[in-house]
């Protein structure tokens, strides 16, 4: 009866010990999976916001050189390709990014999405500049906001300061 009793303690213990096992490396997993995910999105969505606010200088800069129409309309039609992209990471903001990496990306993409929408022959040159230098700004502070929160929230402390005026020159538009 001893050996009976010995082996199925052993056989119940073993398989507890599995599950839990198990148990501990789905969680595990999991959770490197969303770190990995998170880092993803983060990443991205600097790339987008900078590669957005890049389009929308090349298009503040075509207007202050009183480039052509066809010029101008081809910058405008890539901010719009790009802002729709943009949709993408501000959709997925929802489920990987923090609070506040949320709203500087929602209100970047405001900014972002109203320029992309404004025709280059809308506004006179000097009300387009401002609004394409408002805009650019908007983005590249929403982009170091997103890289500072994303180095927070994933655990990798806060961020070097950095001054915005290396990722995008000002073209003097600003104020």
């Amino acid at each position: 009866m001893t050996s009976i009793l010995t082996v199925v303690f052993t056989a119940l213990s073993a398989l507890l010990g599995s599950w839990v096992g198990a148990e501990a490396a789905l969680r595990r997993f999991k959770r490197e999976s969303t770190h990995r995910l998170q880092a993803d999105w983060y990443g991205r969505a600097v790339r987008a916001l900078l590669d957005l606010a890049t389009a929308v200088r090349e298009f503040e800069s075509l207007v202050a050189a009183g480039s052509s129409l066809d010029d101008l309309n081809a910058a405008s039609e890539r901010i719009k390709d790009l802002s729709v992209s943009f949709g993408g990471q501000v959709s997925e903001s929802m489920l990987y990014g923090s609070e506040r990496a949320v709203k500087s990306i929602g209100e970047a993409a405001s900014r972002g999405f109203t320029l992309a929408h404004i025709g280059p022959d809308a506004l006179s040159d000097g009300e387009i500049v401002e609004s394409a230098g408002l805009a650019r700004r908007a983005l590249v502070e929403a982009a170091i906001a997103v890289a500072e929160e994303g180095r927070l929230h994933l655990g990798l402390g806060a961020m070097p300061p950095i001054s915005p005026l290396p990722l995008l020159p000002s073209t003097g538009s600003e104020r």
